[in-house]
């Protein structure tokens, strides 16, 4: 914080000053005058060291606390701002200048919270106190949000036109997630203060956070034309960077994550970013050249992020599912002659609580499938190695494209029942012969089926208040953070004992579907987790969560959604995209998402919808009163562990569980029956 403006006239002095220290105060008050602080600090230090009454003036403590305060010497400053209000307590600028020191220490929250609120009791229109209240109840260790937005609401309403309030205004109701509020004070805020780079970031952090891209593009791009240099610029590149991608955007997120690095060489988040947006050359290549073209991609990008910092789990994770992405699986020359599995077993030296690493390894002696045995168990046409007909991608588990022809979508069409909840739904597969054919008939066709109320009433029960505890509390694994649009959503683990009494009845149900989709009796257990999707989330982007088998060879993996809960259409819904399975590098995932229905998956409570997690869907965005809990867990078949999964789950059950015999069994059980 700057220091304060409250400095006091020294005049009285020199009438009585002795010609032994008069020199050095007529020097400090002159630079003091000045603007000088710099030079104004060691002339008062002088004059008090020689005239001993000076250390006890208020008059000279203020100057000279000021000017040590702009030196950086703050226990000199607080000193002597102490001795001032210890000695004229009445005098409101004394607390004031003593808040903004404590403040500039870095510790005394409470105490420099008191300061300005006893500035306050003396002076109650002091709009700039109001500003530094609000502006350190948002900052300290144990922050108070509420407390800040009215200290800077009343700041406001004293000074209307104080730009750098309504930014605070914004960054407290942001930390809320009240993401409307802080949107309207950023607005504010740019229009007071135009040229400000840094407010116009904080707006397009917003405004990415309401899933306005267009709105925070232009403002993450009026922050770098404003500031095309320094540090701030190369955050507005990144944050533009990571949006771009998100939004399938993919050369022009290289583009800004490349401008990042023309600030900042050595920028890690930008290598990383960039490996995140590769997209297969144009034009027809063999699938052994596409794969040679990927791994000198990651080698240049998280490759280096990898030399610059060299204990980074995160870029060796992103480099093993870069290669299992494209189902690059043995020694890599242009990684050391590492493979993926050694870029796991790295991470999880590293970082032993990354989850997504220790899965990897724990399945890490299994065998990648092939082509033929996932067109097997989907029904689907042979695929190609993505991008190998146009411009594809792979930064989020994704095999898209852009262009295609839309003719490829024609078998899909033909089946209007799959725009509707029910066209997808089916009975217990465990009830006939018949309803277990209808259920394998939708799910090869769409990639999805919805089996209506298939849990019992006592065992939702159960699991949602084995949910509702885990959402209020703090047991269990929080990956809220790494969640897509994550406001107004929390995504946890949940133990899988938590679940076991569900997951033995699904079982039950679910075991000849899933032997037939999976092709095992014992399909292991990858997630176990919760969301709970509260009212105001946005919809998410449409969005695959793993690559498809047939590019990345791994196991063929499904998603069991549980609802807790009679779910409405407007409620968070699960939308689907029914027949989005079928992979087809000649067909992009926007055409597709143009060409093919979406169905929110609005279903009674205990309703468990399976999907393939290569299948396009979304949360959809809760314009409801009530939110939506649901349980989900993730199987995956015979094969390796696949890329692009967030690996949901307590770290003390990776590996542990499988669904055989009709229920929850430990591993070592199932190996030891089989």
């Amino acid at each position: 914080m700057a220091p304060s403006t409250h400095a006091l006239v020294l005049t009285t002095f020199f009438s009585t000053a002795t010609a032994d220290w008069r020199q050095h105060l007529q020097l400090a008050v002159t630079a003091h005058q000045q603007g000088d602080l710099l030079g104004a600090a060691p002339n008062y230090r002088a004059a008090m060291a020689e005239h001993e009454p000076l250390r006890h003036h208020p008059a000279i403590l203020t100057n000279y606390g000021l000017a040590a305060q702009a030196e950086g010497n703050t226990e000199e400053a607080i000193v002597a701002f102490r001795t001032v209000t210890d000695r004229t307590p009445e005098d409101a600028n004394a607390w004031f200048n003593l808040g903004n020191a404590l403040v500039d220490q870095g510790v005394g929250d409470a105490e420099a919270v008191a300061a300005f609120r006893h500035c306050l009791s003396l002076r109650p229109d002091d709009a700039e106190a109001y500003y530094s209240l609000g502006l350190n109840l948002i900052s300290a260790k144990e922050s108070d949000l509420q407390g800040a937005i009215e200290a800077l609401t009343t700041s406001i309403g004293l000074v209307p036109d104080d730009a750098k309030a309504h930014v605070s205004l914004g960054d407290a109701y942001a930390k809320q997630q009240k993401w409307q509020l802080s949107l309207a004070a950023f607005r504010r805020a740019t229009e007071l203060r135009p040229a400000h780079a840094a407010t116009w970031a904080s707006l397009g952090y917003v405004q990415e956070e309401l899933a306005d891209v267009a709105g925070a593009e232009a403002s993450w791009r009026a922050a770098i034309r404003l500031a095309p240099t320094g540090a701030a610029a190369v955050g507005s590149h990144l944050n533009l960077g990571g949006m771009l991608r998100r939004a399938d955007r993919l050369s022009e997120g290289r583009a800004a994550y490349a401008a990042a690095l023309a600030l900042e060489p050595t920028r890690v988040e930008a290598y990383m970013g960039l490996g995140r947006c590769y997209q297969t050359p144009a034009g027809s290549r063999s699938a052994e050249e596409i794969a040679a073209d990927h791994r000198r991609f990651l080698a240049s990008t998280y490759g280096v992020a990898l030399l610059l910092q060299p204990t980074s789990a995160e870029a060796y994770v992103a480099i093993g599912e870069g290669l299992r992405m494209y189902g690059v699986h043995g020694p890599c020359e242009e990684l050391g002659g590492w493979c993926a599995l050694d870029h796991y077993k790295a991470a999880l030296a590293l970082a032993p609580g990354n989850t997504c690493a220790a899965t990897h390894v724990a399945f890490g002696d299994r065998r990648p499938c092939d082509t033929a045995e996932m067109e097997a168990l989907l029904g689907t046409a042979p695929g190609a190695a993505c991008g190998a007909g146009g411009k594809g991608k792979a930064s989020d588990g994704l095999g898209d494209c852009e262009g295609g022809a839309v003719g490829a979508l024609d078998a899909c069409e033909t089946h209007p029942s799959s725009s509707t909840i029910e066209g997808l739904s089916a009975s217990n597969p465990a009830s006939s012969a018949g309803a277990l054919a209808d259920a394998l008939a939708k799910w090869r066709r769409h990639g999805l089926v919805v089996f209506p109320q298939l849990l019992s009433a006592p065992r939702v029960a159960a699991l949602l208040e084995r949910v509702r505890a885990a959402q209020q509390g703090n047991h269990t694994r929080d990956y809220t953070g790494v969640t897509r649009d994550k406001s107004f959503r929390v995504h946890k683990a949940l133990p899988v004992d938590d679940a076991a009494a569900a997951l033995d009845e699904l079982s039950s149900s679910l075991a000849p579907f899933l032997e037939q989709a999976l092709g095992t009796s014992a399909p292991v257990l990858l997630e176990s987790g919760f969301m709970c999707t509260a009212p105001g989330a946005q919809a998410q982007l449409f969005h695959r969560d793993v690559a498809p088998s047939v590019v990345s060879c791994s196991s063929m993996t499904v998603s069991i959604q549980v609802s807790l809960v009679e779910t409405a259409a407007t409620q968070g819904a699960l939308e689907v995209i029914p027949g989005s399975h079928s992979f087809d590098p000649a067909v992009s995932d926007r055409t597709r998402q143009q060409e093919l229905p979406h169905v929110p998956v609005a279903v009674p409570s205990g309703s468990v919808t399976v999907y393939a997690l290569h299948t396009m869907h979304r949360g959809g965005a809760n314009t409801h009163v009530r939110d939506r809990p649901f349980y989900f867990f993730t199987l995956a078949g015979n094969g390796l562990a696949p890329p692009g999964l967030a690996y949901t789950i307590e770290a003390a059950d990776i590996g542990q569980w499988a669904l055989a015999q009709g229920g929850l069994q430990r591993r070592s059980r199932v190996e030891i029956l089989s």
